[in-house]
């Protein structure tokens, strides 16, 4: 399977665009939780992923991979 990627650029997350369509100034993103949902990480949460609003897919926000879906968050849940 291919990866994914959002569009945008890395250093400025107003110019993140989801495959979906959504961007952050529409249903926006969110820091996520150890399980993928939307929330501020705990403090011993090292890896930082971002959540798409719309359509759940979970974003690496350095690299702006599609890392997957979370199936409880945005229009799909």
């Amino acid at each position: 399977m291919a990866k994914e990627y959002i569009f945008g650029d890395k250093t400025d997350w107003d110019t993140a665009e989801c495959i979906c369509g959504n961007h952050a100034f529409g249903d926006g993103f969110s820091d996520s939780d150890k399980l993928c949902n939307p929330g501020k990480p705990k403090k011993d949460w090292d890896l930082r992923l971002v959540v798409c609003l719309h359509c759940g897919r979970i974003i690496n926000p350095e690299t702006f991979e599609v890392a997957g879906e979370n199936p409880k968050v945005g229009v799909f849940a």
